[in-house]
C-alpha cells in the first residue's frame, strides 16, 4: 500500500517492513496484469500517423501513477534538434501490448504552442 512506501528516490522505493510486500500468489485480482509482463520501457510511442519513438525513461507521481514519458527519437531523427520528447500522460490516447498511441498535435507556430503539445525535453 501506498502507506507503507517511507521514501520514493531516483535509486528505488524505501519502504517501512519487506513483509509488507505481497506475494503475487496473494495478488489474485492482478492475476490477469501481472501475467501480461507489460514493459514500459523500450515501447513503441506513436500518433495515428508518426512513429515517435521509444519509451526511454518515466516519471511518476506521489500516487506510483506513471506523469510522463520520455519518448528517445529513432536514429533518423536523432541529429535533430529533438532528440528526446516529453509526453504528458493527459496525451496518452491508447495503451497496448505493443504500442502507445498519443494525441497527434500539430505546432503551427513555435510562439503559440498548443495545450497538450509534445514538448522536447
Amino acid at each position: 500500500m501506498s502507506e507503507d512506501v517511507r521514501e520514493m528516490m531516483p535509486q528505488g522505493i524505501a519502504i517501512n517492513d519487506d513483509d509488507e510486500f505481497s506475494s503475487p500468489e496473494e495478488l489474485v485480482r492482478h492475476r490477469e496484469v501481472l501475467d501480461a509482463k507489460f514493459q514500459l520501457l523500450d515501447k513503441l510511442v506513436k500518433t495515428k500517423r508518426h512513429k515517435l519513438g521509444k519509451v526511454s525513461d518515466f516519471s511518476y507521481n506521489d500516487g506510483m501513477l506513471v506523469q510522463k514519458l520520455y519518448v528517445a527519437r529513432p536514429v533518423t531523427k536523432i541529429f535533430s534538434s529533438d532528440d528526446v520528447l516529453l509526453v504528458d500522460r493527459n496525451q496518452i490516447l491508447e495503451v497496448t501490448d505493443s504500442y502507445i498511441l498519443v494525441k497527434d498535435t500539430e505546432i503551427k507556430d513555435t510562439a503559440e504552442e498548443p495545450v497538450g503539445a509534445a514538448v522536447p525535453a
